[in-house]
């Protein structure tokens, strides 16, 4: 797998909303997890929020960012927001690039698609190529004890994205 690039996540209850930036285009989203370890995130206009959130303070969500993306050397740590979803216990959400065989990058999901999965781009559009290489969003409920796990995917949104951010 050339061009590897990890995303990594973090999950907790978001703290404030903010701009951060004089145009009002960009936000800060800052989010405290249970261990009180707080991340900012700067949403930026590319960011793709999973169903179109509108993120509110008290809300628990997952903001995924990339872990090759440089990052200042600040605290609270603040990373470019790739996505964020809100977390919900009935479904699970995966960000990550996927081989011609449908598996994650990271090894851990292999996707096995229906006729029902809905794949799409960022802005709603049907997606109709090829889904390897690409950054998915995947949402799904369920999936087998294997490794990698399998999983019917409910909807695939690819995210077209550049590394780093």
């Amino acid at each position: 797998m050339d061009d590897f690039f990890e995303f990594l996540s973090f999950e907790g209850t978001v703290i404030s909303v903010a701009n951060a930036d004089e145009q009002c285009c960009t936000q800060r989203i800052t989010v405290r997890n249970d261990d009180n370890s707080v991340v900012n995130f700067i949403a930026t206009p590319n960011t793709y929020f999973v169903d179109h959130i509108q993120v509110n303070p008290g809300m628990r969500v997952t903001g995924w960012y990339s872990a090759n993306a440089p990052a200042p050397l600040i605290y609270p740590p603040q990373y470019t927001a790739i996505a964020m979803a809100e977390s919900l216990s009935w479904r699970s959400v995966k960000i990550d690039r996927f081989d011609d065989n449908l598996i994650s990058y990271d090894g851990t999901l292999r996707l096995i698609l229906s006729p029902y999965t809905i794949i799409e781009t960022q802005n709603g559009q049907l997606y109709y190529c090829k889904l390897a290489g690409h950054v998915l969003a995947v949402q799904y409920t369920a999936t087998t004890r294997s490794i990698p796990a399998q999983t019917v995917p409910e909807r695939i949104t690819v995210l077209c994205v550049d590394e780093p951010q």
